[in-house]
C-alpha cells in the first residue's frame, strides 16, 4: 500500500474484526475501525424495505429499523416518506389521527392522552384556571387542574394527592385529620361535631360535651331552686313547726286543769272501759291528744283510718297535683296538714334535695346512675304502716307502737280513666331501693325532721284510738269535735293544686351512636304518692300485756273528757 499523497510505501493494515491483512479496499466504521469488506458487510444493517445490506448511500433510520432512502416508503401509498411520519412506516397524510376529545378537530403529531382521552396541548387546560396544564397535573372532582390550582389540604395547606377525607365540605390528607386537643390522628368515622379551633376526636368530644352538659345542668339546678323556693312561699311547701299541737294546748281545750306537765299516757281499765289520763316520763308511753282526738273523730265517723294522696290533675304529664284527703274534711287542718306535708318531705328527700337526714342514704338519681337507667319514672311512694299493736303495762298504760316505712308503687290509669297504683316488684328498681332503705332508716329519719316526726306521732295515736273504740271505750263526740277547728289559716286560700314535684337531671356521659351522632342522657322523674294509715294486718289492733309499770308512785291521775264516764 502507498500514500496517496507522498507515494511512499504503508504498512499493511489489519481487519479489526477478523484481524487478516487487507488487500484492497476497506473500511472505516463511525469509531475508526478498519475493517475488511467482508467484514463490513457482515456488520451493516439489513434494510427493512428490499432486505439487502446498506453498504453505502443515504440511510433513514427509524424506531422500527433501518431504511436505504430510496426505501423507506409509506406502507400504505408506497410514495416515499421526505417528512414527518408515523409508525408502519407511514406518512403524515396516511395516518389516521384521532380527534380532540375538547375541540373534535384531528390532533397532529403531538397529543396529550389521559384517562384514555386525547387532547391537543393547547386544549388541555386546566378546569379552575382555564390555561393549559402541560404534563403535570392532578384529577379533580370537576376535571384536571394545574398544581396553582388544585384543592390544598385544610391542615397542611398542601395539594391533596392519593386518598383524603372530606369533613364540612372540608378535605384533608388522611393524616393531616387530627384532634385539636389530644392531636391524635382522627381515623374511624367521621366527626361528630366540631368545635371553634378544629375538630375533636370521640373521647374529647365527650369531654366538651361533657363539660357543656354540666353548665346546662348548674343553671339549670339553679332555675329549680329559684321555683322551689317560690313555689314554697306560694303553695305552703314546707312545715311550719308553730302548727305542732303540744298537749298542754290541748288540756287546755279539754278544761283539764291542773296537770303537772305536759307529757301524759292513757290508762285503759278493761273491765270498766274507763280511759284516764297520768304524766309520764315513759317516752313509748307519752301520746299526742290532739292526734288522738282527731283519729278517733275520723274513725268513729268513717270507720276506717286517714288516707292522703298526691294526684295528677289530669294525666301524668300534668303540671299540677291535686290534694286528696280522707275524710276530705281534713283539708286545712294541722292532722291534714302533717300528713301533706310529711308526703311532699318525702318526695323531696327521694330527688336528693335538702340535707341528708341519714349518711350516704342515696336519692333514687343516684340509684337510677348506678343502675344505668334512663328511663322515666312515673312512681309512687307512699307512708305506711307495716306492724303496729298496743302494749299494756301491769299500772294500765297503753302504750301504742308502730313500724312504719315507704313502698314503692307504679302509677297506672284504669279502664275507668282513673289513676290507679300497682306494686313495683324489681328489686332492682330505683324506687324500690329507695323505699327499702328509707323503711331502714325511718326511725333516724323521724328523729331529724320534723314532720315526718309528727306523721309517726299521728301514726301512733290513730293505732291507739282504733284499739280504745274496739275495746269498747265510748268517744265524747262534741269534745272531739273541739279539736276540728284547729286549722292551718283562712280555708279560702288554702290550695288544694300544687305544682307537680317533677325533676329533671343530665347524665355526664355521652355515646357516639351508630349514625355518628352523640346522645345525652337525660333522666326524668315524676312523683306522686302520699299517707296510707290504715293497718296491714290482724282486724283488730294487737294488744301486749306487759308485767312492768310506767306510772310515778303518787303519779295523779285524771278523767279523760275524750270519753264518756263508764258506768259505776
Amino acid at each position: 500500500f502507498f500514500c496517496d499523497l507522498c507515494g511512499s510505501a504503508m504498512s499493511s493494515i489489519s481487519c479489526g474484526r477478523c484481524k487478516a491483512p487487507v488487500t484492497g479496499k476497506y473500511v472505516q466504521d463511525s469509531k475508526g475501525v478498519s475493517m475488511c469488506l467482508a467484514c463490513a458487510e457482515a456488520e451493516a444493517p439489513s434494510c427493512l424495505g428490499c432486505k439487502k445490506k446498506i453498504m453505502s448511500g443515504a440511510v433513514s433510520n427509524t424506531k422500527e429499523g433501518s431504511f436505504h432512502a430510496a426505501c423507506f416508503c409509506c406502507k400504505k401509498c408506497r410514495r416515499p416518506i421526505k417528512g414527518p411520519y408515523a409508525p408502519g412506516p407511514l406518512c403524515d397524510a396516511c395516518v389516521d389521527r384521532p380527534a380532540c376529545v375538547q375541540c373534535s378537530k384531528p390532533i397532529g403529531t403531538q397529543g396529550i392522552t389521559v384517562g384514555g382521552k386525547t387532547y391537543h396541548p393547547e386544549c388541555f387546560v386546566c378546569t379552575g384556571c382555564k390555561k393549559p396544564i402541560g404534563s403535570s397535573f392532578l384529577a379533580g372532582k370537576t376535571g384536571f387542574m394545574c398544581h396553582s390550582c388544585s384543592p390544598k389540604c385544610a391542615g397542611c395547606g398542601q395539594v391533596l394527592e392519593g386518598g383524603y377525607i372530606s369533613v364540612d365540605g372540608k378535605e384533608f390528607h388522611q393524616g393531616c385529620l387530627k384532634c385539636s386537643e389530644c392531636k391524635a390522628q382522627l381515623q374511624d368515622k367521621l366527626l361528630p361535631n366540631a368545635t371553634r379551633t378544629g375538630y375533636l376526636c370521640v373521647g374529647c368530644t365527650r369531654k366538651h360535651v361533657a363539660k357543656k352538659e354540666a353548665v346546662e345542668e348548674r343553671s339549670r339546678l339553679r332555675s329549680e331552686d329559684y321555683l322551689r323556693k317560690r313555689n314554697t312561699m306560694d303553695f305552703g311547701l314546707q312545715w311550719d313547726p308553730k302548727l305542732a299541737q303540744p298537749n298542754d294546748v290541748s288540756l287546755r281545750t279539754l278544761g283539764v286543769s291542773g296537770f303537772p306537765n305536759q307529757h301524759c299516757c292513757l290508762v285503759f281499765n278493761p273491765r270498766t272501759r274507763a280511759v284516764g289520763l297520768a304524766p309520764t316520763r315513759f317516752k313509748q308511753a307519752e301520746v299526742n291528744l290532739y292526734y288522738l282526738a282527731m283519729s278517733l273523730k275520723i274513725l268513729k265517723e268513717t270507720q276506717r283510718e286517714c288516707q292522703f294522696s298526691l294526684d295528677p290533675k289530669g294525666t301524668i304529664s300534668d303540671e299540677k297535683q291535686v290534694k286528696a284527703f280522707y275524710p276530705s274534711s281534713l283539708a286545712n287542718t294541722v292532722f291534714g296538714e302533717v300528713l301533706f306535708q310529711a308526703d311532699y318531705t318525702l318526695k323531696q328527700l327521694s330527688f336528693g334535695e335538702g340535707a341528708r337526714p341519714v349518711k350516704d342514704m342515696m336519692s333514687i338519681f343516684e340509684l337510677m346512675e348506678q343502675s344505668g337507667s334512663t328511663e322515666p319514672l312515673q312512681s309512687r311512694q307512699w307512708f305506711v304502716i307495716s306492724n303496729s299493736g298496743v302494749r299494756r303495762t301491769a299500772d294500765g298504760v297503753v302504750c301504742p307502737f308502730v313500724d312504719m316505712g315507704v313502698s314503692a308503687r307504679r302509677i297506672e290509669q284504669g279502664p275507668d280513666g282513673k289513676y290507679r297504683d300497682a306494686p313495683m316488684t324489681k328489686n332492682t328498681d330505683a324506687s324500690v331501693q329507695y323505699a327499702q332503705s328509707f323503711t331502714r332508716n325511718f326511725g333516724a329519719i323521724a328523729d331529724a325532721i320534723p314532720e315526718i316526726g309528727e306523721l309517726r306521732e299521728v301514726g301512733r295515736a290513730m293505732v291507739l284510738a282504733r284499739y280504745l273504740l274496739e275495746q269498747g271505750a265510748s268517744l265524747d263526740a262534741r269534745t272531739a269535735s273541739k279539736f276540728a277547728a284547729v286549722v292551718v289559716g283562712d280555708k279560702a286560700r288554702y290550695p288544694m293544686e300544687i305544682p307537680t314535684l317533677r325533676r329533671q337531671r343530665t347524665k355526664s356521659s355521652v355515646d357516639l351512636g351508630g349514625s355518628g351522632e352523640l346522645s345525652v342522657s337525660r333522666r326524668t322523674m315524676v312523683m306522686h304518692g302520699g299517707v296510707d294509715l290504715r293497718a296491714t294486718q290482724e282486724k283488730k289492733v294487737p294488744e301486749v300485756q306487759v308485767p312492768e309499770q310506767v306510772l310515778e308512785p303518787q303519779a295523779p291521775k285524771f278523767k279523760c273528757p275524750l270519753f264518756v264516764a263508764a258506768a259505776a
